[in-house]
């Protein structure tokens, strides 16, 4: 692939200006079939885009040497393209963060896709929509327990679509119940139809198998106090290392006629093998159910009913009835949503992506999650805070893990500066992009560089994409917004896709090095993310090379 014209911005770079957006009208709503009518197939010939002075290449200048900084690093940047870029298509923006005034450009408008740069837009919204400080609530509703701590009647599991809520966090009520003096419940823990509302939207249910003698079958045991899951253990321990162990599930109703979640284990362990299985259950409200009863029996609560589903209304009007209201009797509230959001942004996890933006909608709009309103949301912030408005924007989930996304380096640019600039979330935003050398998926890049500790962004990987977008901030006064975004190599030249936008940044580092006088750059400070483990609800940890995996077992973002 072959550059042709060679352009490059010369300006001044103005000192902290207040960076303005100006609003523009919503984008409309667009459906999955629509966003894939409007796929723009991207073109094959990269151009640097006339910003300022034209340039031409070395062939029609005679091979007359670059006269100044920014005519050198432009040069070198046509060299990438006619190099490791020359595979697929490449677009690239680089502005003046404070000031939006163009440095660098190849196609900025060219609609491709971004793959996890998505994450910048939905996470930008949903902190638009509820706030940094926002947090989902978790409550346990029932009577005031009499003087002997007796709570009479059901006590009822009230949740807020918490995405983060974890089995860990649910069973920690049932101690708030012990703390406050309840000592019994007579009734059943109940929870709406709406399992995601109430539910652990992470429903997993550690299964733990150690190995026995040989011959005999191995040791299988779940969650203290748990007993929505059941085992059968069919397997047997080898003789030696080697084994394979299989598993089937199944719902069932037990002597009573309560519904159960059944795993038979069959198959053989190896001689000394102990791990953990993971089952994963749709039944989220009634797991979660389960959790409550295992905590309250974690600190000698009794519990006298089983689970059951029932909707708040017949709850109530059950409880008025018999001549009493409940109340909130424990409470959990989850991490601030800066904090959620650097977990999204940091370690590019797409489940938790198209779970915020999707609840972060719902609770504005006073519905049920839903992808659609979500959609629209993203969409909306993208027109009304980046003015992005045109018709080549598509979008159809908020993780990017999809293969219909079309945004430009010039959308996502805009949208990093107006995501920074809002004076109630630009702070959490800023902190929850990865650091390059230190942390989230920019961990292990850009070390022992000037780039490390002095770029905020965001990965972006599919099999046919690659993508980096953040700030970069090695000249203090001077810092600048930009995207880089690869479409349509092979997947097997991600790593040398990957390395050319790397020594794209580094490009850019020496032409801020060649046009401002020497200044000590200001490391960025590291804004560490709390840990993300499967106890914690929020499911492994993916990394970059997780935005183009899917989840087994796991519904799609449409889920309520």
């Amino acid at each position: 692939m072959k550059a042709s014209r060679l352009t490059v911005a010369t300006m001044i770079l103005l000192a902290l200006p207040v960076l303005e957006v100006a609003p523009a009208a919503a984008a409309p709503r667009r459906t999955r079939a629509a966003a894939a009518a409007k796929v723009v197939a991207p073109t094959h010939q990269a151009r640097v885009a006339a910003l300022g002075t034209l340039r031409p290449p070395l062939e029609e200048r005679g091979r007359t040497k670059p006269t100044t900084a920014a005519e050198r690093i432009a040069d070198q940047i046509a060299a990438l393209y006619r190099g490791p870029l020359r595979a697929g298509t490449t677009s690239l923006l680089v502005v003046d963060a404070r000031t939006g005034a163009p440095v660098f450009a190849v196609e900025p408008d060219l609609p491709l896709n971004p793959a996890s740069n998505v994450k910048l837009v939905s996470t930008a919204a949903a902190l638009d929509l509820l706030g940094p400080d926002y947090r989902y609530q978790t409550r346990i509703l029932g009577r005031s327990p009499d003087a002997d701590g007796v709570v009479a009647g059901d006590l009822y599991l009230l949740g807020s679509y918490d995405p983060t809520l974890g089995a860990a966090q649910v069973r920690a009520l049932g101690a708030q119940l012990a703390a406050a003096g309840v000592k019994a419940v007579t009734g059943d823990i109940v929870v709406g139809a709406a399992a995601t509302r109430d539910g652990i939207y992470r429903a997993l249910i550690p299964v733990d198998i150690i190995a026995g003698a040989p011959g005999q079958p191995p040791q299988v045991s779940t969650p203290l106090g748990y007993d929505f899951l059941t085992v059968d253990v069919a397997a047997t321990t080898g003789k030696g290392k080697k084994g394979r162990l299989t598993y089937r599930e199944e719902y069932r109703a037990d002597e009573v006629g309560r519904r159960r979640l059944h795993l038979t284990v069959g198959g053989k362990l190896g001689k000394g093998k102990a791990f953990t299985h993971w089952v994963w259950t749709r039944e989220r409200g009634l797991h979660a159910a389960h959790m409550v009863r295992a905590g309250l029996r974690d600190v000698g609560v009794q519990v006298g009913g089983d689970v059951k589903i029932e909707e708040l209304d017949g709850y109530v009007a059950r409880a008025a009835g018999a001549g009493w209201l409940p109340f909130e009797l424990a409470r959990h509230q989850s991490a601030p949503l800066a904090e959620i959001v650097a977990w999204v942004n940091k370690r590019s996890i797409n489940w938790l992506a198209d779970r915020v933006i999707m609840t972060a909608a719902a609770q504005v709009a006073g519905e049920k999650p839903d992808m659609a309103r979500a959609l629209e949301s993203m969409y909306a912030w993208l027109g009304t805070k980046a003015g992005a408005t045109g018709g080549d924007v598509v979008l159809d989930t908020g993780s990017g893990l999809s293969y219909q996304t079309r945004l430009s380096a010039r959308h996502i640019v805009d949208g990093l500066r107006a995501a920074a600039a809002s004076p109630t979330s630009g702070p959490a935003f800023m902190q929850s992009l990865s650091i390059a050398g230190q942390d989230g998926t920019l961990r292990h890049r850009f070390l022992h560089t000037p780039v490390a500790g002095r770029l905020r962004g965001k990965t972006g990987t599919l099999s046919t994409v690659i993508a980096l977008s953040g700030f970069l901030e090695v000249a203090p006064d001077r810092p600048l917004a930009f995207a880089i975004v690869s479409n349509g190599h092979s997947p097997g030249l991600r790593t040398r896709i990957r390395g050319a936008h790397e020594k794209l940044v580094g490009l850019l580092c020496e032409y801020l090095a060649a046009t401002a006088p020497p200044t000590a750059p200001a490391a960025i400070a590291p804004v560490a993310a709390p840990p993300v483990t499967p106890s914690s609800g929020l499911g492994l940890e993916l990394g970059e090379e997780g935005d183009e995996l899917g989840e087994l077992g796991e519904p799609g973002p449409g889920a309520p």
